[in-house]
């Protein structure tokens, strides 16, 4: 019984430990202001929506304060194509509500999973006497699993990101509030398809690599435990 408890509390440790690095690093990146700015700069979508980058930055960080939830609302005006006018129309705050009320959720998933890591860390730690072969063993197979998901949907954002990001919303969203119209879309003109790009290319490399840089400390634990052994 001690056994599997132990084995269950490594392979806890394993799974909420990947998936507090994966929503952290959505989290950070996701509202990294200084990568808005370069993005911007790169882009150029400030000469697109007809405005200035300043007035861009300054209601592309209203949108992100909303879904921090450290503002009420999305009101905002700005210069756009000469005509001093509220940025974005009721359609685009819609979603918006969406997209808060899905990120404050993976908040909480987070914070959760954070929790249950740190518990049963603790909780092998007293049951293995503090002999990590097992949680090593566990998280080399768990991470197996969640490197072969990954690859497939790296794999797939790849080659085809218009239909993976397609689908993206039809899993997360119940409406169709997130089709806006380019022509008409302040928001669909601020963050362009290649602002996604480099996003989730950004959130992919920041999850990846510290999993991957502790895999290696595993794999060496392991090996020593072999030679010892």
């Amino acid at each position: 019984m001690k056994k599997t408890i132990t084995k269950i509390f490594a392979y806890l440790f394993s799974f909420t430990f990947v998936l507090t690095l994966l929503i952290t690093s959505i989290d950070y990146n996701s509202f990294n202001k200084d990568f808005y700015v370069t993005e911007f700069n790169e882009i150029n979508n400030a000469e697109l929506i007809k405005t200035t980058e300043a007035e861009l930055l300054d209601f592309c960080f209203v949108v992100l304060d909303y879904i921090q939830d450290d503002r009420d609302d999305m009101v905002t005006y700005a210069t756009i194509d000469n005509e001093y006018r509220e940025v974005f129309n009721d359609r685009e705050k819609l979603h918006m509500v969406d997209v808060k009320n899905l990120y404050l959720n993976a908040m909480d998933i987070r914070n959760v999973s954070f929790v249950l890591m740190l518990v049963s860390f603790i909780g092998y730690l007293l049951l293995s006497n503090r002999k990590y072969k097992l949680l090593a063993d566990a998280y080399k197979k768990t991470l197996i699993i969640i490197v072969v998901i990954f690859a497939a949907l790296i794999f797939y954002a790849l080659i085809d990101f218009q239909n993976f990001w397609i689908n993206f919303h039809y899993l997360f969203f119940d409406n169709d509030l997130w089709l806006l119209n380019p022509n008409t879309s302040i928001m669909i003109n601020m963050v362009p398809q290649q602002f996604f790009n480099d996003l989730v290319l950004r959130i992919v490399a920041y999850f990846i690599i510290p999993i991957i840089g502790f895999l290696v400390l595993v794999i060496v634990y392991i090996r020593r435990q072999h030679e010892r052994d």
